[in-house]
C-alpha cells in the first residue's frame, strides 16, 4: 500500500474516533444537565418541606400557648371561685350573727354538714368528697336532722362537673317516706346551688337532701347547708340575698326554683 492511502485511512479512523468521543460528551453533558435538574427539583421539594415543617412548628407552638392560655383561665376560674365561696360563706356568717341578735340566744339558725357527713349512693367518696362518675343516679342523701318547723334556704356546693345534665335535689322526711319539696337544676353556676322548702310541725324529723345527678359525666358534692328563714318571702325580699346581690354574683335569681 501507499504511504498516502495508509495515512488517508488513519485520518479516517481518528475522525471517526473523535465523533465517537463527541457523541459520548454530548451524552455525558445531557445526563449531567439531567441529574442538575433532578438536584434542582430535590431542592426545591426539601426547601417545601422545611417550610412546612416550619409551619407545622408554628401551629404547635401556637396550639401550646393556647392550651397554657385555656390552663391559666381555669386556675383563674378556679381561684375565683374559692374567693366567690369564702364571700358567701362570710356573708352567711354575717347574716347568722345579725339573726342571732335578734334571736333567742340558744336558737339555731344555720346548719353545715360536709360531704363526709352525709351518706354515699351509687357514687364513692374521693377526699373529702362524693363523686358518681360515668352514670346517673342517687349522688348522696342524709344527714337525716332534726330541725324545727318553718322556712329554709338550702345550698348545696357541688365542684368538678363535667358534661351536661341536670340536678335534682328533694328534700324527704321520716327516713324519706315523705317528700317535702322537689327542686330540678339544669344550670350551676359557680358550683351552688340554692332552693327553698318549709316544714310542717309533723315534718321535722330525719330529714334529708337527696341529690340526684342525671346525664352528667363526673360531679362531686361537696357539702350541704341550709339557713332558717324568717317567712316564706320571695328570695328576692329576703335580707339576706339583699345582701348577697352586691356582690359580683349578679344574676344568682335566676337559677332559683320557686
Amino acid at each position: 500500500m501507499s504511504q498516502a492511502f495508509v495515512r488517508a485511512n488513519w485520518e479516517a479512523e481518528r475522525r471517526k474516533k473523535i465523533r465517537t468521543l463527541e457523541l459520548d460528551c454530548e451524552a455525558l453533558s445531557s445526563e449531567r444537565n439531567d441529574l442538575v435538574t433532578q438536584r434542582e427539583i430535590i431542592l426545591a421539594e426539601s426547601n417545601e418541606l422545611d417550610f412546612q415543617k416550619n409551619v407545622l412548628i408554628a401551629e404547635r407552638d401556637s396550639i401550646r400557648d393556647e392550651r397554657d392560655a385555656l390552663l391559666a383561665a381555669q386556675e383563674a376560674l378556679l381561684a375565683e371561685r374559692q374567693i366567690l365561696i369564702a364571700e358567701r360563706e362570710a356573708l352567711f356568717d354575717q347574716h347568722n350573727l345579725e339573726s342571732h341578735a335578734n334571736s333567742q340566744p340558744t336558737a339555731t339558725s344555720s346548719w353545715r354538714w360536709s360531704a363526709g357527713e352525709l351518706h354515699v349512693g351509687d357514687g364513692e367518696r374521693i377526699g373529702e368528697k362524693i363523686a358518681l362518675i360515668g352514670r346517673s343516679g342517687l349522688l348522696s342523701y342524709g344527714p337525716y336532722a332534726e330541725l324545727p318547723p318553718g322556712f329554709y334556704l338550702g345550698c348545696v356546693s357541688v365542684s368538678n362537673i363535667f358534661g351536661e345534665g341536670c340536678l335534682h335535689v328533694r328534700i324527704t322526711c321520716a327516713f324519706g317516706e315523705k317528700e317535702v319539696a322537689h327542686h330540678e337544676f339544669k344550670e350551676v353556676e359557680n358550683g351552688l346551688i340554692y332552693f327553698l322548702f318549709s316544714l310542717e310541725d309533723t315534718e321535722t324529723e330525719e330529714v334529708e337532701i337527696v341529690i340526684n345527678s342525671e346525664s352528667y359525666d363526673v360531679v362531686m358534692v361537696d357539702f350541704v347547708e341550709i339557713h332558717r328563714r324568717s317567712s316564706d318571702a320571695s328570695l328576692e325580699s329576703d335580707k339576706f340575698f339583699e345582701i348577697q346581690n352586691t356582690t359580683p354574683r349578679k344574676g344568682w335569681l335566676k337559677r332559683f326554683w320557686k
